[in-house]
This record gives C-alpha cells, sequence and structure tokens, in this order.
C-alpha cells in the first residue's frame, strides 16, 4: 500500500463524509 493507496482511501472516505454531510443538512432543512 503505497501513497497511490494512501490517496484513494483519503478520496473514498471524504465522499462518504460529504454524503453524511448532504444528507444531514436535507433532514435539517427538512425539519425547519
Amino acid at each position: 500500500m503505497g501513497v497511490s493507496g494512501f490517496h484513494s482511501l483519503l478520496c473514498s472516505r471524504s465522499r462518504d463524509y460529504h454524503l453524511v454531510i448532504n444528507s444531514l443538512t436535507h433532514t435539517v432543512m427538512t425539519m425547519d
């Protein structure tokens, strides 16, 4: 597992994080 492997892992992690943030924001906006 070199630098490229770590980078791809980081990218997939941030994409999941972005999805969670989006769904959270959507939930808050719907509640309001």
